[in-house]
C-alpha cells in the first residue's frame, strides 16, 4: 500500500493514475475524464468525441443494446425533432427495463407509431375515421343500387369522395371543438357538392346514352371526381388558413340564398330553347351570382375595415354561388328533357354530332357545361368581390379600421359629444357646483345666495 494523492493507501500492483477510476486490484484505464482529486462527472449522453448518443443499457447484457428491437427505436427516435429528444430517450430507457421478447416488440411498434404520428388535437379520432369508411361504404351501396348505368368506376370513386365530404367535417369540428363553431358555408358547401353528383348519377340513370364511348366516360368520370374533390379540400383548407369569422359567413349564407331565390323559380319553370341554345339561362340568377358575392364581400370589410373578413366571405360566397348556377342548369336540364325529342333543332344537332337521342345529346352538353361551370364561375364572381372589398375598407369608419367593432376606443378616439349634448354636460356642472356651494358649512347663508345670484 503506498500513500494517494489525499493521505489514502492505495493497493501496490497494476497501473494507476492520480485521480482515476480504477477497480481494485485491475488495470486501471488509461486516459478518460478525470480531474486531480479524484472528483469527476461523466457526460453519460456524450462519445468521448462529444457527440450526442442515446442512453442503452448501462450494464446488463450488452447483446440486449444491439438487438434488432433496439436498434429499431433508436433509428426511429433519432428523426424525431429536437424538442422531443427527451421523450426518445426516456422511451429507450425503458425499452431496456422490458425483458420479454414479445412485451419489447410491441412496445417498439407503439412507441414507432407515437413518434411518426404523434397525437394532435387538430387531427380526427378514430370516430372520424370510422364515420368516414361508413360513409364511404354507404354512397357505394347507394350507387350500385340507385345508378347502376353509372358503371362500377362510379362506384368506386364516389365513395372516395363522401369519405373525403365526412373528414372534412370532421376535421373542421375538431378544428373548432364544437360542431356549432365549424362555419355554416362548409355545410352549405358540401351539401351544394352531394346535390350536384345526385342530379349527375339521376340523369345518367335516366339517360345512359349520355356517357358515350369508353374514353368520354373516364374523362368525364375523373373531371367530375377532381372538380368535386377541389370543392371539399377548399372547405376543409380555408378555415385553416382564415379565422372564420360567423359573421363573415352569414354574409355568404346570405349570397348565396339570394342566388338561390331565382335559380329555384327557374327550375320551377324551366326553357327548352334556354337551355339548348341560350348563352345564360336562368336570366336573373346570373346577374345574382355575380353582384351578390360583392355585396357580401363589401357588407364583412365595411364591418371591421379588416380585408381578410371581405376576403373570408368573397371566397365562400363565390364557390356557393357557383355550385347554385351549376345546380340550376343541371335541374333544369333534367326536367325539360323528355320534351327534348319533340324539338326539331336539338334532333338535328344531335343527328349532327352522331346522337341518335336528342335527350342524351341535351343532357351530355348541358352537364359538361356545368360541370366546367364550377371552375370558370367561381373565378370570375371571386375577382367581381374584390371591388367589394376594396370598397368595404374605404367605407369603413376610421376609428373601426382594423379592429373589432365591439372592442373599446381610447379616450382620445372618442367623438366630442357637442349640440345639446355639451349643452346638458355644462348644465350638470353648473348644479354640481351650485350644491358644493351651498352644502359647504364655511360659507354663511347670505354668501350661498349671492354666490348663486353670481352663477
Amino acid at each position: 500500500m503506498c500513500p494517494g494523492a489525499n493521505g489514502a493507501r492505495q493497493p501496490r500492483g497494476g497501473n494507476h493514475h492520480m485521480g482515476s477510476n480504477h477497480h481494485m486490484g485491475g488495470n486501471h484505464h488509461m486516459g478518460g475524464n478525470h480531474h486531480v482529486g479524484g472528483n469527476y462527472h461523466p457526460r453519460r449522453d456524450h462519445d468521448p468525441r462529444g457527440n450526442h448518443r442515446p442512453p442503452g443499457p448501462r450494464g446488463g447484457n450488452p447483446g440486449e443494446a444491439a438487438g434488432l428491437a433496439y436498434r429499431c427505436l433508436a433509428a426511429v427516435t433519432a428523426r424525431m425533432p429536437a424538442d422531443r429528444e427527451d421523450w426518445g430517450r426516456a422511451m429507450l430507457a425503458e425499452l431496456d427495463q422490458i425483458r420479454p421478447r414479445g412485451a419489447r416488440w410491441r412496445f417498439v411498434l407503439g412507441t414507432a407509431r407515437v413518434a411518426l404520428l404523434p397525437p394532435s388535437p387538430a387531427r380526427p379520432g378514430w370516430c372520424a375515421m370510422l364515420a368516414a369508411a361508413g360513409g364511404a361504404a354507404a354512397a357505394g351501396v347507394a350507387v350500385h343500387v340507385l345508378a347502376p348505368a353509372a358503371g362500377t368506376a362510379a362506384a368506386v370513386s364516389l365513395p372516395v369522395l363522401a369519405a373525403l365530404a365526412v373528414w372534412s367535417l370532421a376535421a373542421a369540428r375538431t378544428r373548432a371543438g364544437r360542431w356549432d363553431r365549424v362555419p355554416a358555408a362548409h355545410y352549405a358547401l358540401v351539401a351544394g357538392v352531394g346535390i350536384c353528383l345526385a342530379l349527375i348519377l339521376a340523369t345518367v340513370q335516366s339517360y345512359p346514352g349520355e356517357l358515350g364511348s369508353r374514353a368520354s366516360y373516364w374523362a368525364s368520370l375523373l373531371f367530375i371526381d377532381a372538380v368535386a374533390a377541389s370543392y371539399l379540400m377548399l372547405a376543409w383548407w380555408l378555415p385553416s388558413k382564415l379565422q372564420p369569422v360567423r359573421r363573415n359567413n352569414l354574409y355568404a349564407l346570405a349570397a348565396g340564398l339570394a342566388v338561390m331565390i331565382p335559380a329555384a323559380y327557374y327550375i320551377q319553370h324551366p326553357s327548352l330553347p334556354g337551355l339548348d341554345a341560350g348563352p345564360f339561362p336562368g336570366g336573373w340568377a346570373w346577374l345574382v351570382a355575380f353582384l351578390a358575392p360583392l355585396g357580401a364581400a363589401f357588407l364583412a370589410s365595411g364591418s371591421r375595415g379588416r380585408p381578410r373578413d371581405g376576403l373570408e366571405a368573397a371566397i365562400w360566397a363565390a364557390l356557393l354561388s357557383g355550385l347554385t348556377i351549376s345546380i340550376m342548369i343541371m335541374a333544369a336540364t333534367y326536367r325539360v328533357l323528355p320534351a327534348a325529342d319533340g324539338s326539331q333543332q336539338i334532333v338535328a344537332d344531335a343527328h349532327r354530332h352522331g346522337v341518335a337521342s336528342a335527350a342524351s345529346w341535351l343532357a351530355s352538353d348541358n352537364l359538361g357545361g356545368a360541370t366546367i361551370l364550377l371552375v370558370w364561375l367561381p373565378v370570375l364572381v371571386f375577382c367581381l368581390a374584390n371591388l367589394g372589398i376594396t370598397l368595404g375598407c374605404s367605407w369603413a369608419p376610421p376609428g373601426g379600421r382594423g379592429q373589432d367593432a365591439t372592442a373599446s376606443r381610447p379616450h382620445n378616439q372618442r367623438r366630442d359629444s357637442g349640440g345639446l349634448n355639451g349643452t346638458g354636460c355644462s348644465a350638470r356642472t353648473l348644479r354640481r357646483a351650485v350644491a358644493t356651494e351651498a352644502s359647504s358649512p364655511s360659507v354663511s347663508p347670505p354668501a350661498n345666495s349671492r354666490s348663486m345670484l353670481a352663477i
